[in-house]
C-alpha cells in the first residue's frame, strides 16, 4: 500500500507539473522493502530474508517486520520510515517460511534508464501515445524520481550520455552539471545510480511551438535492446502484412503514418488537440491510438531537416480505421492546411491483416462460411448447366430447355461483361468476372485460352472492341502495372537512361535551376496532398529529503586485514 501511495503521489505531482508547458518523465520502479515485486516470493512473518551480497542497494522500509535471519549486502543502506522496525523471531508463524530457503531480494541492478516501460508521462491525453524512443526522457524533459521511495537506476553504455533538462531526486532539483556530477559521485548518488554511462543536464527549454525533436535517435539501439530483452531481443510478429516502423519505434505497427511538412505558424499542441477533438472523438475512430511528434526526416529532399510524424495505430487490426483516419487527415490538410501551418502531407499504410488471404485465416467460422458461399455462387451456373446436361442425357429433359438455359447464361454474361452502362463506364472487365471463372479451377486455363481466341477473332472482325483497363491513380493504395515479356531490371535500367538523357537535353536548352530534376519525383512515396500556401516547469524547491524523520542504517564492507 505504501508503494502504491508513493506512485499515486508521484502521478499527482506529474499532473500538477503538466499544467505548465514543460514535459515531465517519472521513474516508476523502486527498491522498497514492502513491495512484493522486489522479492522472489512474498516474505512471511518470522522468515529468513537475504539481499544480494555483491550489490549496492538502498532500501526504504515502511512497516514493522519480524525475521529469523537477515543477510545483508556488503554495501548499502536500509532507510527506516517513521514506525518501521525489525524484530528477531526464532521460527516463522507461517509453515511455508521454514521450507524453501530465505526470501531473496531481487537484483536491484535490473532496472535500466533506457527501458521505456519503466517511465511514465502525465502530459499524454487518453488516445495519445509516444513512440518507444520518446518514452525515455528526451533532451528537453524534466526527470522526476519518487520523492518518498528508494530506487536504483542503471546508466548503461550508450552512443551518447543521457541528457535531460533537469533531474529531481531526494528533494533536490539539479539544473547544473556541476551539482549533478557531485551528487552522482557521492555515496548517496552511487547507491542510486550505477553503470558506465553518464547523466548530464542542459537547462534549455523547448520554446518552439512546433515542438522539438526528442534527441534519442542515437540511443535507440540501447532503448530497443532494453525493451525487447524480456522477449529474447526479438519483436513479436505483427498482426498485419507490411507492418510499418515509424521513426523512434522498435517494432512494426499496424496502421498508418502521416508525415507533415510545416511552416513557422504550426503549433504541435494545438494540432494534438485537434486530433483528439475533431477526429478521435468520432465513433468511427474508436480504438485508434495516435502519436504526434517532431522527428528527423528520413530523406531530406527539402530544405527542412525535420517533419511532424503522426502515427495511427489500430488496437484491433483489420478494422481499417487507421487508413480511413489517414485519408481524413489528408483531406483536412487540403482544406485547412494554410490555417494549420501545414504545407503538405504524405501517407503510408500497412498491409492487410495476417491470415486474411492465407490458409491460416480459413479457421475462422465466418471466413470459412463466406468462402464456401462465394465458391458456390461462382460455380452455380456451371453446376446448373451440368445438371441440365445430365438430365438431358437421361432423357428426363427436353433439348429446348437445355439450349434456352445455355443461351440465356451466355447472353447475360456478354451483356454484363461488355455492354452494361454504369457510372464507371461500360461493362465489367474485372478478372474475377472472366468467362473461365464459371468453370472448375482445373478447367479454367483451357476455357480461358478458348475464350481469348474467340474474343481476339471478334475484335479482328470489329464485332467487339479491344479491352481497355482503367486505373484510379488517385486511390490511396499503390498501383503497379507490369508489361508482359519485360524484365523488371531491364525496364528500370532503360527508365534511368531515358531520364538521364532527358535531363541532359534540358540542361542544354535552359539553365538547370529553371528545370527541376525528374529524379526527385521518384523519391517521393505514398499519397501526397499539398495545400496552397504562400512561401513563406514547475521548479522543485531543494530540501533535506522526502523523509527527514527517517532513520538510516548503513553497512559497508570491512577493511581488509593486513
Amino acid at each position: 500500500m505504501g508503494a502504491m501511495g508513493a506512485l499515486g503521489r508521484g502521478l499527482l505531482w506529474l499532473q500538477l507539473c503538466a499544467l505548465t508547458r514543460a514535459t515531465y518523465k517519472l521513474w516508476v520502479p523502486n527498491t522498497d522493502f514492502d513491495v512484493a515485486a522486489n522479492w522472489n516470493r512474498t516474505p512471511c512473518a518470522g522468515g529468513a530474508l537475504a539481499f544480494p551480497a555483491d550489490k549496492m542497494v538502498s532500501v526504504l522500509v515502511r512497516g514493522a517486520h519480524a525475521v529469523s535471519h537477515l543477510l545483508l549486502p556488503l554495501d548499502g543502506e536500509l532507510v527506516l520510515a517513521p514506525g518501521a522496525e525489525f524484530s528477531a523471531s526464532d521460527t516463522g508463524a507461517d509453515p511455508d517460511c521454514s521450507s524453501g530457503g530465505p526470501a531473496l531480494f531481487l537484483d536491484p541492478d535490473r532496472f535500466s534508464w533506457h527501458d521505456p516501460s519503466l517511465w511514465s508521462s502525465a502530459d499524454l491525453a487518453p488516445g495519445l501515445f509516444s513512440v518507444d524512443a520518446e518514452r525515455v526522457p528526451c533532451l528537453h524533459d524534466d526527470v522526476l524520481f519518487p520523492p518518498d521511495a528508494s530506487f536504483r537506476v542503471g546508466l548503461g553504455a550508450g552512443a551518447n550520455p543521457a541528457r535531460v533538462r533537469s533531474v529531481s531526486a531526494l528533494g533536490q532539483k539539479f539544473t547544473r552539471n556541476e551539482d549533478l556530477a557531485a551528487f552522482l559521485a557521492s555515496r548517496t548518488g552511487r547507491l542510486r545510480f550505477h553503470g558506465p554511462g553518464t547523466l548530464s543536464v542542459s537547462p534549455e527549454a523547448c520554446d518552439d511551438p512546433s515542438g522539438c525533436a526528442c534527441g534519442n535517435a542515437q540511443a535507440q539501439p540501447w532503448i530497443c535492446a532494453a525493451l525487447l530483452q524480456p522477449l529474447g531481443g526479438r519483436c513479436p510478429p505483427a498482426a498485419c502484412h507490411d507492418a510499418l516502423r515509424p521513426e523512434g519505434q522498435c517494432c512494426g505497427l499496424c496502421g498508418a503514418i502521416v508525415s507533415l511538412t510545416y511552416n513557422h505558424t504550426f503549433d504541435l499542441e494545438q494540432y494534438q488537440e485537434r486530433l483528439l477533438d475533431a477526429f478521435l472523438a468520432s465513433p468511427q475512430y474508436q480504438g485508434l491510438q495516435v502519436a504526434a511528434s517532431k522527428v528527423p526526416r528520413a530523406t531530406r529532399l527539402r530544405e527542412a531537416d525535420t517533419e511532424i510524424q503522426v502515427v495511427l495505430v489500430e488496437t484491433r487490426p483489420g478494422t481499417g480505421g487507421a487508413g480511413r483516419l489517414a485519408r481524413a487527415l489528408l483531406a483536412d490538410v487540403a482544406e485547412h492546411g494554410e490555417a494549420l501551418g501545414v504545407l503538405s502531407a504524405d501517407v503510408r499504410e500497412s498491409g492487410a491483416p495476417v491470415g486474411s488471404g492465407s490458409a491460416a485465416g480459413l479457421d475462422a467460422p465466418g471466413l470459412r462460411a463466406g468462402l464456401a458461399s462465394g465458391v458456390a455462387a461462382a460455380l452455380l451456373p456451371a453446376l446448373l448447366l451440368a445438371l441440365l446436361l445430365l438430365l438431358r442425357l437421361a432423357t428426363l429433359l427436353q433439348s429446348p430447355a437445355l439450349a434456352s438455359y445455355g443461351f440465356g447464361l451466355l447472353s447475360s454474361w456478354v451483356y454484363l461483361r461488355f455492354y452494361q452502362r454504369h457510372s464507371r463506364g461500360r461493362g465489367d472487365m474485372a478478372d474475377h468476372f472472366a468467362f473461365a471463372t464459371f468453370f472448375p479451377e482445373i478447367l479454367q486455363p483451357v476455357v480461358g485460352l478458348l475464350a481469348n481466341l474467340v474474343h481476339g477473332l471478334l475484335v479482328k472482325v470489329r464485332i467487339c472492341q479491344k479491352t481497355v483497363k482503367r486505373y484510379d491513380v488517385g486511390a490511396p493504395s499503390s498501383i503497379t502495372i507490369s508489361l508482359p515479356g519485360t524484365d523488371p531490371q531491364d525496364a528500370e535500367r532503360r527508365r534511368q537512361l531515358a531520364l538521364k538523357a532527358l535531363n541532359e537535353r534540358l540542361k542544354r536548352v535552359e539553365d538547370q535551376s529553371v528545370w527541376p530534376s525528374m529524379d526527385d519525383d521518384e523519391e517521393e512515396a505514398g499519397a501526397k496532398v499539398d495545400s496552397s500556401l504562400p512561401s513563406d516547469k514547475a521548479p522543485v524547491p531543494p530540501g533535506k529529503g522526502a523523509t527527514p524523520e527517517s532513520s538510516l542504517i548503513t553497512f559497508e564492507a570491512a577493511p581488509p586485514k593486513l
